[in-house]
């Protein structure tokens, strides 16, 4: 069984490069949908008659809150593979949360008892 342990919070990598952070995890098809909407955006903010500094600001707006949804979307990648949500845990590090995970689900192990040993239905 393969774990993934993805960090809780703000991600300032996505935050400052928006889809190369998502190229980095091999999320090809968010990487797409995003650079669409920010291609799109910028035609209608141009249309509309914004100048380039205002569109340049808009695309750094955006990356920035980019950073804020991206380990949701993250999630969600790894949901949409296969793997499931099992629990959050919270921890000062990396390392500290993979011992409280493992050894919570150790000792989950131990408590549950194995189900009754089926009996056989005597016919009547």
């Amino acid at each position: 069984m393969d774990y993934i342990f993805i960090k809780e919070g703000y991600s300032i990598w996505a935050g400052l490069l928006g889809p190369f952070w998502t190229l980095a995890n091999a999320m090809w098809m968010e990487t797409g949908i995003y650079i669409g909407a920010l291609i799109i955006g910028s035609i209608i903010m141009e249309v509309i008659g914004f100048n380039a500094g205002a569109i340049s600001g808009a695309i750094l707006f955006a990356n920035l809150i980019f950073g804020l949804f991206a380990r949701d979307l993250q999630r969600f990648f790894y949901e949409r593979k296969g793997y499931k949500l099992e629990t959050v845990v919270n921890g000062k590090s990396y390392q500290d949360c993979e011992v409280r995970y493992f050894r919570e689900r150790e000792k989950q192990a131990k408590t549950t008892t194995p189900p009754p040993p089926e009996q056989e239905v005597q016919p009547l």
